[in-house]
C-alpha cells in the first residue's frame, strides 16, 4: 500500500515530535502515521460526484484536526486535481 506522504528529503525530526493535545499540520506529515487506509478511503469518497456532504466526527482528542491537516489535506493536494484550501496567513 503507498502512504500518503513521504518525507521531505530537506525535512528532520522535530526537537520534540510529540504533540501533547496540539495537532499534527502539514509540517509534521512525516509523523503523522498508520491511518493511511482511512485517509484515502475519505479521499476517494470526496472524489466521488456522488458524494454530497462527508462529515467527519468523533470524540475531542481522537485526531481529527491531525486527520485533516496532515492526513486528508495534503494528500487531496498533492494527489488530485480542483481541490484548494484556504489557508491562514500571518500577513496582516
Amino acid at each position: 500500500m503507498t502512504t500518503t506522504h513521504a518525507a521531505d528529503e530537506n525535512s528532520s525530526w522535530p526537537e520534540s515530535p510529540y504533540k501533547g493535545l496540539s495537532f499534527y499540520d502539514h509540517d509534521d506529515i512525516f509523523l503523522f502515521a498508520g491511518r493511511d487506509e482511512d485517509v484515502w478511503q475519505c479521499a476517494r469518497l470526496l472524489d466521488d460526484p456522488a458524494t454530497r456532504i462527508l462529515m467527519l466526527h468523533g470524540p475531542t482528542g481522537c485526531g481529527k484536526s491531525s486527520f485533516l491537516r496532515a492526513g486528508l489535506v495534503p494528500l487531496l493536494e498533492r494527489s488530485t486535481a480542483g481541490f484548494q484550501f484556504l489557508k491562514k496567513t500571518d500577513e496582516k
